[in-house]
């Protein structure tokens, strides 16, 4: 496993306490999807970690949904999200989303492309989590703040193969 330089090994220090995750909570959702859009799929707040723009179609009104997120890399194109809401008590209206039509866009790298959502269960689940801290630490704290509440985790397979990074 690479080791995690010092710079984001402090910046997930100070995402990961509760305060300034509140605070994050309530501002950059915003900004987040008219600067991704802006920016072509490559996050502005991005420091190295891999997000992406989901957009979902809304299970009560039918429009489409967007919100950036971080994601992890899985094998054949396909990626995994964590349903986390930073640690909060309801499950991201994404996550509801996805559940009532698995159908979704995805625009990462200045790239879109269709793709179809699963949930995992058992040992794959399991395998996806333990990446899925790899990848961001603050995952962790997502679950043990998350009162009880299990995190949804996705799986997306590109509807076609997905475009090169």
């Amino acid at each position: 496993m690479p080791t995690v330089p010092r710079w984001r090994r402090a910046l997930e220090t100070v995402t990961t306490r509760r305060p300034v995750v509140r605070a994050l909570s309530h501002i950059l959702y915003r900004f987040d999807v008219p600067l991704f859009r802006l920016m072509s799929g490559r996050s502005p707040w991005g420091w190295g970690y891999p997000f992406l723009l989901l957009t979902t179609t809304g299970a009560r009104s039918g429009r489409p949904r967007s919100v950036p997120l971080l994601y992890v890399d899985l094998e054949g194109g396909a990626i995994a999200l964590v349903g986390s809401n930073f640690g909060g008590p309801r499950t991201p209206a994404w996550c509801v989303n996805l559940r009532a039509d698995p159908a979704c866009t995805v625009l990462r790298d200045g790239r879109s492309w269709a793709a179809t959502a699963r949930e995992p269960a058992g040992p794959e689940r399991e395998a996806i989590w333990a990446t899925a801290e790899a990848t961001y630490s603050g995952f962790a704290h997502y679950r043990s703040w998350a009162s009880g509440r299990e995190l949804p985790l996705f799986v997306l397979t590109p509807a076609e193969p997905a475009p090169p990074r």
